[in-house]
């Protein structure tokens, strides 16, 4: 409800212009380098701007998880806005199904808008899908699965199909699921994950109104074919809240444990958090390895740019922060889990959090590019790469100017402009390749002069010169005292100063 977070800084800033007011999942779009492109709830879309976009609005989703966007691989200025509405099977009706739309960046003076012939445009196959929409890369990671479940009196089905590099292919791939669903049950399945590496998935079944029916099930997803192995159910049962519906699930970004938020039919507001061991392929031993990791309010979970897992805090009176599991990647109480981790800053947070397409990402930081002094350079990689090699694009420093250290340091031979070059091996034998342009600028040329001496009753200013984007300090060398923080520095009391 308007909240909004920014990452750019490598940690989340509340930001309080958002447009959007809406209850589950979203999606928020920006470009390589973190500008906000456009952003939308699966029934309007909003621009860069937060203006919704001529043609934005009218979209078929809603409810639960019922959109997602993944960027046209051929042309890199349209986009797929996928959505599925949501179905009432208890009151009947028709389906509105899986659609999507094409988000076109030229469109609307470069801040984009749906092209008026490419708007809900129904998927052969997807006509049943309802409520829950996710997607991954495919196995090449290049490629994307656009994955959601279908509501069939006569089938029992996962669907899934491939976005490639001519466009979405439009045949489906149909995966059975342990859950029937029929149109007497009273059964919904709220929301679908996979993890990060496209091997697995979880998919939440709730019935709040017979307890024995809540389930999560834990499949095997295939990044190649896009097909789904149901593995088995289970149901939270530990705690005093029990029992109880699952409502959201996630991955850690290793996709090593799987968490669960299940609300508390005893307690209607509260969410409890359970985490489980996702290696365990064995149904008993993936049911032994559940605990407890923190309780909430009803909470949706979503992993994040900085691969933490934020939760919502959805209860009455609203709650305008959000939880958070700060180590997804450790056992039981070592994930850190944090309530009112990270403020809103007024606006709050419903059923949920934006939903995003990872990829290969390489991009360089680096800190100081003073001259004589060493830079320190740093890689933001996903995944985790197999090896790396920088080349500093200085080659007069000789075998320095190379390293295969994953956070190297150079001291650069002269000031100037240089091209760094990150070159990074995946496992895979996937290659990418990172270039940042950096200046090193002269160190500040310091001179005070000689000792001087003057009346008393008198003063004298010493200047340590202009420097641009420099600090001060000067200090009493015999008291030790800081005395100043300028570019100079008057005084009339005897002593010894420096200025660094």
């Amino acid at each position: 409800y308007w909240a909004g977070l920014d990452y750019n800084s490598g940690i989340p800033v509340a930001l309080n212009n958002s447009a959007m007011a809406t209850n589950h999942s979203t999606v928020s779009v920006s470009d390589s380098t973190g500008n906000l492109l456009f952003y939308s709830d699966g029934l309007r879309v909003w621009n860069r701007h937060h203006l919704l976009m001529p043609n934005g609005t009218g979209l078929s989703g809603g409810w639960w998880q019922p959109v997602f966007s993944i960027q046209n691989l051929y042309n890199d200025s349209l986009y797929f806005l996928f959505t599925v509405d949501y179905h009432n099977h208890q009151t009947g009706g028709t389906y509105n199904g899986l659609r999507y739309s094409i988000i076109n960046m030229t469109m609307a003076g470069g801040n984009g808008d749906i092209d008026p012939t490419k708007k809900n445009i129904r998927i052969h196959g997807g006509r049943n899908a309802s409520q829950a929409l996710s997607a991954t890369r495919h196995k090449n990671n290049k490629y994307a699965w656009v994955v959601s479940r279908l509501r069939d009196p006569d089938s029992n089905y996962y669907v899934s199909y491939l976005v490639n590099n001519i466009g979405l292919d439009t045949m489906p791939v149909l995966s059975n699921s342990l859950v029937t669903l029929t149109a007497s049950t009273n059964v919904d399945f709220t929301v679908i994950k996979l993890s990060l590496d496209g091997t697995k998935l979880a998919c939440c079944y709730t019935n709040y109104t017979q307890i024995d029916s809540n389930w999560v099930e834990f499949c095997s997803f295939n990044s190649l074919t896009g097909s789904v192995t149901p593995r088995f159910l289970v149901t939270p049962t530990q705690g005093v809240y029990g029992p109880y519906s699952p409502e959201s699930v996630e991955f850690s970004a290793d996709g090593r444990y799987l968490y669960v938020s299940a609300l508390a039919n005893t307690a209607s507001t509260k969410s409890v958090i359970f985490q489980y061991d996702a290696t365990k392929l064995d149904s008993a031993q993936f049911k032994q390895s559940e605990t407890i990791i923190g309780i909430s309010k009803e909470s949706a979970l979503q992993l994040a740019p900085d691969w933490k897992i934020y939760g919502t805090e959805y209860a009455l009176p609203y709650v305008d922060s959000l939880c958070r599991i700060n180590i997804p990647s450790m056992p039981g109480a070592g994930c850190n889990f944090e309530i009112n981790a990270v403020s809103l800053n007024g606006p709050h947070c419903e059923l949920g959090l934006p939903q995003f397409l990872q990829k290969y990402k390489a991009y360089i930081h680096h800190s100081k590019l003073c001259q004589n002094d060493s830079v320190h350079f740093s890689g933001d990689i996903w995944p985790p790469p197999d090896s790396v090699h920088w080349d500093f694009g200085d080659p007069i420093s000789g075998p320095a100017n190379f390293s295969n250290l994953v956070n190297p340091s150079h001291i650069y031979s002269n000031i100037g402009i240089y091209t760094v070059e990150l070159f990074i091996l995946h496992n895979d034998n996937r290659t990418d390749t990172a270039w940042q342009t950096i200046t090193v600028v002269p160190n500040p040329q310091v001179a005070l002069g000689a000792n001087r001496t003057i009346c008393t009753g008198n003063t004298t200013t010493f200047d340590a010169g202009e420097c641009s984007g420099c600090m001060y300090l000067w200090k009493n060398l015999s008291s030790g005292l800081t005395v100043g923080t300028a570019q100079t520095f008057t005084t009339g009391q005897p002593g010894d100063y420096s200025v660094t």
